[in-house]
């Protein structure tokens, strides 16, 4: 697919379409400009190629440059950190539901809510399991969405200000085999 540039846009080689009006409307329409017929069609519209700019802050985070699915220059990205100038997670608090959250890690420690954590495997309030130590899993997950930002360790959580609740509902016993040689 080529791109035709103009003044101000890169116009793609690509339509998107909506026809209103009846079904043969449709049809004729189709076949007069030379378009394949899809019945779901009710607009059309010449794409332009987007490019965004990313205004995320600055972080001294250690491993942020590799965390590849938040900045990646001329790649598709979750674009988060085109919010992060207004928006970083405060007041939200999210619960990560796995084999434990370990609420003294230090990437997580100041995100981390004690009050709403609870361990239902032990039944007691520390989402660590009883032998003292979490997989990885559970902090790994509560990391990619509120690591702490700016504190020269790991990298930066999507929601970096947002608290962190630990529900521990499974224990890590079981090791698949479907990664071993």
């Amino acid at each position: 697919m080529g791109t035709v540039d103009s003044a101000q846009h890169k116009y793609r080689n690509i339509w998107a379409v909506k026809v209103r009006g009846s079904l043969q409307d449709a049809k004729q329409l189709s076949f007069k400009h030379g378009f394949v017929y899809d019945k779901h069609i009710e607009w059309f519209m010449q794409q332009k190629e987007k490019s965004y700019q990313l205004l995320s802050p600055r972080f001294n985070d250690l491993l942020f440059k590799e965390q590849w699915y938040l900045t990646r220059p001329q790649n598709p990205t979750f674009n988060i950190t085109s919010v992060w100038p207004t928006y970083t997670g405060i007041r939200i608090l999210v619960a990560v539901v796995d084999d434990g959250v370990d609420g003294n890690h230090p990437e997580l420690s100041s995100n981390y809510n004690p009050a709403v954590s609870r361990d239902y495997v032990d039944n007691d309030p520390i989402p660590v399991p009883k032998h003292g130590t979490v997989s990885g899993h559970g902090n790994n997950c509560a990391g990619v969405i509120a690591g702490v930002a700016n504190n020269n360790l790991c990298g930066v959580g999507i929601a970096y200000n947002a608290q962190i609740a630990g529900l521990e509902k499974s224990e890590n016993t079981v090791q698949s085999k479907s990664f071993q040689t």
